[in-house]
């Protein structure tokens, strides 16, 4: 199993990994930039599989870059990544002897391998949704036309290499697991995605909607877990009559010294309490009270996402809406503040919003008041956590890691080793 550096789709894949390890028996070895050791490994390993860490030259700098395929170091940074991974990952896998080999969407050194391998069977691992799949198959070489014609013509929120990427290396792809030479696994499921298409899904497309482990789904926050217990000590201090909101705004995106300052704002405003994930270099963009915390707000550069979305007293949840950010907050059943920053994250937004269970706004445009008003919204008007609580219902039919690994196994000819 290989992943892509960036934080975006490893996780998907590590919840492939430990889901496959812990409930199917199967012995799984995860291949990432030895860089992502510290985000994964522990629970890989925890659930009986292994960690292989591949090509330090990728460090922490080159993954915040790696949203939409960026440019720099010999071209677009995702070819960047797989021409370090290639030979490291080639070793690993004549040493591992894996039956199949699942590569994420981004995962360029898997495919490479798996396709000069013949006899090794290629599943890729897609952490999109419909739309996105749709759109490589049809809208991208179209747009790829368009734009090589008229350069000074750019997507708002695709650069020129994603599409790029999209139609050189997905498109094909995508065109073998229609012909069935290879599975693709699709992190969706209807009940939240776009309609499905009238003749639907080829058979090698397999919907499997969110791949989080049983664990994560069961288990909530821990006092005798110690990377949960300040957050744990904090939430006891909180008045209880207040309700609870989660800042999430990704890896990827920057926050700039407004908007920190909008969202603190807009939460100071609302009556709940506030806990927000926020990387270290944004958090010097906070008030000097806030860093020293208080009973209205918890901010720290990590935070347990999948076991804070299992607290009933999570009343809404502001969010960039990254895909997986997406499937989590839908699968607890939690309304959203969606804002929006670039690829897939508007298209997102949006089908929570067509969902009733959430308000967006302009991350570019935003004022405190704005962002306060949608808050409150969401937390006094039922129809968001209703309809939240709808989709939850239909979410959680979705089939998960049991769909995932009848796929891989019937890839790998009832092989075990992925």
């Amino acid at each position: 199993m290989s992943v892509a550096a960036h934080l975006g789709h490893l996780m998907p894949t590590a919840h492939l990994a430990e889901g496959l390890s812990t409930l199917k028996g199967f012995t799984v070895c995860l291949a990432a930039a030895e860089c992502r050791r510290a985000k994964c490994a522990a629970r890989v390993e925890a659930a009986g599989g292994s960690f292989h860490g591949l090509a330090s030259e990728i460090d922490e700098a080159i993954c915040l870059q790696m949203g939409p395929p960026a440019m720099g170091l010999k071209g677009p940074l995702v070819y960047y990544c797989a021409e370090q991974e290639l030979a490291p990952l080639q070793a690993a896998v004549a040493a591992f002897k894996p039956d199949v080999l699942v590569a994420d969407l981004f995962g360029l050194a898997g495919f490479w391998i798996a396709e000069a391998q013949h006899d090794l069977p290629l599943v890729i691992n897609m952490p999109a949704n419909y739309a996105i799949y749709n759109m490589i198959t049809t809208v991208i070489p179209k747009l790829y036309a368009v734009l090589r014609c008229l350069p000074c013509i750019r997507p708002r929120h695709m650069s020129w290499e994603a599409v790029r990427f999209m139609r050189e290396e997905m498109r094909p792809r995508i065109a073998k697991a229609h012909a069935g030479d290879l599975i693709i696994l699709l992190n969706s499921t209807w009940a939240i995605d776009a309609p499905p298409p009238p003749a639907g899904l080829p058979p090698s497309v397999v919907m499997t909607g969110p791949l989080f482990p049983l664990s994560a789904r069961a288990h909530g926050l821990s006092a005798a877990n110690p990377r949960h217990a300040p957050l744990l000590r904090w939430l006891d201090s909180t008045p209880s009559d207040l309700p609870l909101v989660y800042i999430t705004t990704g890896t990827q995106a920057t926050l700039d010294e407004r908007l920190v300052r909008v969202l603190h704002d807009a939460l100071s405003l609302c009556r709940c309490v506030t806990c927000w994930s926020l990387k270290e270099a944004a958090q010097a963009h906070l008030p000097a009270a806030a860093l020293r915390g208080s009973d209205r707000l918890f901010v720290a550069s990590w935070i347990p996402q999948l076991e804070l979305m299992r607290l009933p007293r999570l009343a809404c949840v502001v969010s960039h809406c990254g895909w997986g950010g997406v499937l989590e907050t839908a699968s607890a059943g939690k309304p959203v503040v969606s804002i929006p920053f670039f690829g897939d994250q508007p298209a997102n937004a949006e089908l929570l919003r067509q969902h009733g269970c959430a308000i967006t706004v302009d991350h570019k445009r935003c004022t405190a008041n704005a962002v306060a008003t949608a808050v409150s919204r969401v937390l006094d008007e039922p129809s968001f956590k209703a309809n939240a609580e709808k989709v939850q219902q239909a979410m959680l039919q979705a089939p998960g890691i049991a769909a995932a690994a009848a796929a891989i196994e019937a890839a790998a000819g009832l092989g075990k080793k992925v």
